[in-house]
């Protein structure tokens, strides 16, 4: 199985065995001069994004509400940002970086929470509109066999509960009636 910390060590080594001296730098064409900065670029946010989350999945695991039983905590430090500070090698990341990148961390964290929820409804959506479909084609085949045999036709299908995420539908106002104008936004 690959681990993280695998991976890491991997492209490492691969920086070793490469290394990346002023000298390679200018020794390439300008095109090559931007590729390389521009990939460059792309690892090391990449790279920062990972950072990121990792601290705050160390603060996450260190939180207050664990107490003692906390990560930093039972490791011996007196939080998160201090367990932060010694991880990165000494001198390699202030409190203030430590809590920023803790910070950024807990925003990926979020948006990949809501976009899980935003996964989740849309997936709840096309079930329920699936399920109305299949319902409305059972009463169709109702309907015909009804006509066919003389019988009443069945009744017509409730309007389908809103999922979530989905406002109920309101009836529409003619123009200039009370009401008409800009709706208020949805709640939060």
């Amino acid at each position: 199985m690959t681990t993280i910390d695998g991976v890491l060590n991997d492209i490492t080594g691969l920086l070793d065995r490469f290394p990346l001296t002023p000298a390679v730098f200018a020794g390439l064409p300008d095109d090559e001069s931007e590729a390389a900065f521009r990939a460059l670029s792309l690892v090391h946010r990449r790279l920062t994004t990972c950072l990121a989350v990792s601290a705050a999945n160390i603060e996450r695991r260190s939180r207050f509400t664990a107490g003692r039983d906390g990560l930093a905590r039972r490791k011996g430090y007196s939080n998160a940002e201090a367990m932060l500070q010694d991880l990165s090698g000494g001198g390699g990341t202030s409190r203030l970086e430590a809590r920023t990148l803790i910070e950024a961390g807990t925003m990926v964290f979020e948006a990949d929470a809501a976009r899980q929820r935003q996964a989740d409804a849309a997936r709840q959506r096309q079930e329920a509109e699936e399920e109305r479909a299949r319902q409305q084609a059972e009463l169709e085949a109702a309907r015909q066999a009804a006509q066919t045999a003389g019988e009443p036709e069945p009744e017509p299908l409730p309007e389908p509960e809103p999922t979530p995420n989905q406002p109920r539908s309101r009836p529409s106002q003619p123009r200039g009636s009370p009401g008409s104008a800009t709706p208020s936004p949805p709640a939060c």
